[in-house]
């Protein structure tokens, strides 16, 4: 089916008043997968990277905020 079919098809069905909306619903469900991956997690390597990059002073930063956010252990509370 051509796009200009599906158009066709999915104003008659009454789903959509024009073309513009299909558009832009087209472009909301895009931006929701672009989105989606750009919240995906890293892969292994990419994040091994980003801390070997990382200096001494910001590597005992990012265990500090990990230990805060964490849960108590038994005896810290």
């Amino acid at each position: 089916m051509s796009q200009n079919e599906l158009i066709k098809d999915l104003l008659a069905v009454g789903r959509f008043k024009n073309k513009s909306e299909i558009v832009r619903h087209g472009l909301e469900l895009v931006k929701k997968e672009v989105d989606a991956e750009r919240l995906a997690p890293l892969s292994s390597s990419a994040l091994a990277a980003c801390y070997a990059a990382m200096s001494a002073e910001d590597l005992d930063s990012d265990s500090a905020l990990g230990r805060a956010s964490a849960y108590p252990t038994k005896g810290e509370l």
